[in-house]
């Protein structure tokens, strides 16, 4: 634990799930070993400023994920975790496609033409008053959903992605259906806060984070036919980047932008 103490906020999670989320992280990073026993519950609700009631809630919430044993009167104790072996990325891109789409189930949430928002009409190229096809899915492996997936493209594709057609083949083959070959991608990843919509349908809690994946994909016209937002909990998702050593300064290794003035 941080020597300096910590003033958890009371805004977006709730406090006792920040606390949470704060100690499931050390746990997870090693921090906090497998039989370690964590700070009791007056030195955490000291250190990050809350009231005990809220600490006994992030406790039991992480008794409840299976990462620590309570021992009434003794403590609480970290069990063993499962580590994460490092990933190894062998996948192109499409690859990477293909592969999701045979590992997961697909629901169809939306498929309809409607007026995009602003700023994707502007990346698609959209005159004002243009309606796109509109199409939000969930993936979801074993059960659990791993990805929702809000996708507009222009509305000529609308005759190939209609629900049935969703349900059978991955978005990116019906795209290129037709003879549309891809081209370009260009991804942002950032993060945000998950709202009633997203938590719903990704069975997470409202305001928890989420990672945010924005890929605007072009033809091999460098047209673009594609805005694309992947939302996924970083509690079963995380994004992987093997950047190698020849493309280190192409901007195929991508950068960070600071949007500031």
């Amino acid at each position: 634990m941080p020597k300096n103490g910590i003033s958890l906020k009371a805004q977006g999670a709730l406090l006792h799930h920040q606390l949470f989320l704060t100690l499931r992280q050390q746990i997870l990073d090693g921090v906090y070993r497998e039989g370690d026993r964590l700070p009791t519950q007056e030195a955490l609700s000291e250190h990050y400023r809350v009231s005990r009631i809220t600490v006994r809630r992030a406790v039991s919430e992480l008794q409840a994920e299976g990462l620590i044993r309570n021992e009434q009167g003794v403590g609480a104790f970290v069990l063993a975790v499962k580590q994460k072996a490092p990933a190894a990325v062998s996948l192109t891109y499409l690859e990477g496609l293909k592969r999701v789409a045979s590992e997961t189930k697909v629901a169809v949430l939306v498929s309809e033409l409607a007026r995009p928002p602003l700023a994707v009409a502007r990346l698609l190229a959209l005159a004002d008053g243009v309606d796109a096809m509109h199409v939000v899915r969930v993936r979801e492996r074993k059960g659990t959903p791993l990805m929702l997936l809000d996708a507009w493209m222009p509305a000529r594709f609308a005759p190939l992605l209609t629900p049935p057609a969703l349900r059978k083949r991955p978005l990116y083959e019906l795209l290129t259906s037709d003879g549309t070959q891809l081209g370009e991608v260009v991804q942002e990843v950032t993060a945000e806060m998950a709202d009633p919509y997203a938590a719903q349908h990704l069975q997470v809690k409202v305001n928890s984070p989420l990672l945010r994946a924005t890929r605007l994909v072009h033809d091999n016209r460098q047209q673009p036919i594609q805005h694309l937002v992947i939302r996924a909990t970083p509690l079963r998702s995380r994004l992987v980047m093997v950047i190698p050593g020849n493309e280190l300064d192409t901007i195929s290794s991508g950068h960070l932008v600071h949007d500031m003035e």
